[in-house]
């Protein structure tokens, strides 16, 4: 949960249930904010309701800018990780929330192209002396490139793993092999079997949602 917080505003960056009296929640999508269920839904975070009890109102959506105070904010669009996911920049400064993965650890997005396309977004970006991801410490643009190159390769490895084992099976058991073909039986949990089942082929994937729709869990 990657968020910027000041005195006079709160600004999630993906979905951050935050809960302070007399503070405007900024948002990049509204249905979003305030729907925990959809939260959950397209991001099965273990102990999820236990974390976040209720959701909130969002104050104000957000478009290209935020004005909180005498401070400017840019607001930059990078859907993947989550629908609605944005970063944000105060001068030179990069606040990129979970967009760019966490390194060594499992992925989690929703949406495999979309979340390469927005790492590719953040390095055509100028003048960024430092970078603040949700996790770990801030590191320099350069430094951010790498982890960007790292971690597409790293998407783009699951979703050549996804095709090449992906053959109508169900999706416990694809998401086994594709743990299996990894080495990485400790990342099975329900976080990274979204990320994993995201890059089904197009017709398993309509199937597999169309079941979930009979059984009334989407």
């Amino acid at each position: 949960m990657g968020f910027f917080r000041k005195k006079k505003g709160i600004v999630p960056q993906n979905g951050a249930e935050l809960y302070v009296n007399g503070t405007k929640i900024y948002a990049g999508d509204k249905k979003w904010i305030e729907d925990i269920d959809e939260q959950y839904r397209q991001r099965p975070i273990p102990n999820f309701y236990k974390l976040v009890k209720h959701s909130v109102k969002v104050d104000v959506i957000v478009e290209d800018s935020i004005l909180i105070g005498d401070m400017n904010i840019k607001v930059i669009r990078s859907p993947g990780h989550s629908f609605d996911d944005v970063c944000y920049c105060i001068e030179n400064h990069l606040f990129t929330g979970d967009t760019i993965p966490c390194q060594n650890d499992f992925l989690v997005f929703i949406d495999s192209d979309a979340l390469i396309g927005s790492l590719k977004q953040l390095m055509t970006l100028k003048d960024i002396d430092s970078v603040y991801p949700a996790w770990g410490k801030p590191y320099s643009f350069i430094q951010m490139k790498e982890i960007i190159l790292k971690s597409i390769n790293q998407i783009e490895s699951i979703r050549q793993l996804v095709e090449t084992y992906d053959t109508g099976q169900s999706k416990d058991e694809l998401f086994d092999e594709v743990c299996k073909a990894l080495n990485k039986e400790q990342w099975k949990n329900p976080l990274f079997k979204k990320s994993v089942l995201s890059c089904r082929k197009p017709c398993f994937f309509l199937i597999d949602t169309y079941i979930e729709q009979e059984k009334g869990v989407v």
